[in-house]
């Protein structure tokens, strides 16, 4: 689901971003790992899923910096 997601999102062009609501999207996702029980957590695959949305975090924030008026 992480994966179709982020996808779709990289087909965008700069001005369809829209920072914020993907930024909201990603915390579902993050709040969606934390709910999954620990020693599912703990699978080299989970571990794997949760990088990248942290990673995408990161990103998203970064986006949103870059797209303010000052930039």
């Amino acid at each position: 689901m992480v994966n179709l997601q982020y996808n779709d999102w990289k087909t965008k062009l700069w001005k369809q971003i829209k920072a914020d609501v993907l930024i909201e999207q990603n915390k579902i996702f993050q709040k969606q790992i934390k709910d999954v029980p620990k020693d599912v957590r703990l699978f080299k695959g989970c571990q794997v899923i949760t990088e990248k949305v942290n990673n995408m975090n990161i990103v998203l924030n970064l986006v949103e910096s870059l797209r303010g008026d000052y930039m």
